[in-house]
């Protein structure tokens, strides 16, 4: 069943918001136990754990804050010598 949610919830021509409601009905973030995973992300290996809100979203919609992720990969790529620091404390998805 998972699978199929994540193959919905990559579904990008479908509203996000149907596709969460969707998603939602039948796994939430807090009802995995240790479910681990490794999925392609912008070009490299993410391994995840379904455990974690972050790596939820990665597996079921490709990643957390997609939109925020590819502007800035928009952004980035268009200037000569781009520099970023990751000061978080998290994962590290904007870095």
């Amino acid at each position: 069943m998972k699978k199929i949610l994540s193959i919905v919830g990559h579904q990008e021509w479908l509203h996000f918001g149907v596709r969460d409601r969707i998603i939602r009905m039948f796994h939430t973030s807090g009802s995995s136990g240790d479910v681990p995973f490794e999925r392609s992300f912008f070009g490299r290996r993410y391994k995840g754990n379904l455990n974690t809100f972050i790596d939820w979203s990665v597996y079921y919609y490709g990643a957390y804050t997609k939109e925020e992720l590819l502007c800035m990969r928009d952004f980035l790529e268009a200037m000569d010598d781009p520099v970023v620091v990751d000061v978080g404390a998290n994962i590290g998805h904007h870095s």
